[in-house]
């Protein structure tokens, strides 16, 4: 077992957020599950518009602002020149960095 006792209040409370998978290869792997938000992204030439992976419960402000890391894995992405419109790519993952962010939408938010 590879929990057998846990007193610490703090550590009970990320244990349920994390799901401890399996032992493969003699590493242990840890899951995170995540929530799949549908957004849209604009840089300076680009429309993307694909599914980010967030915390739950995260706010996409705060997860924007994460600075651990400064690409933002974007998933199932279709990528779009932003003056004519017309498609460039669809990738089923693509890594953007963070600076290149202007605005970023969630899909549900925008109004036609």
């Amino acid at each position: 077992m590879l929990f057998e006792r846990c007193d610490d209040t703090l550590f009970s409370e990320v244990f349920i957020l994390v799901k401890v998978a399996k032992n493969v290869g003699g590493h242990m792997y840890v899951k995170i599950d995540k929530e799949l938000s549908e957004v849209v992204i604009l840089t300076g030439h680009l429309r993307i518009v694909g599914i980010i992976h967030t915390l739950p419960q995260e706010r996409l402000t705060d997860f924007m602002a994460d600075s651990t890391t400064l690409y933002l894995p974007v998933t199932n992405a279709s990528v779009y020149n932003l003056s004519d419109g017309s498609l460039i790519a669809k990738t089923n993952f693509l890594s953007l960095n963070r600076n290149d962010v202007g605005v970023i939408i969630p899909a549900s938010e925008i109004v036609e």
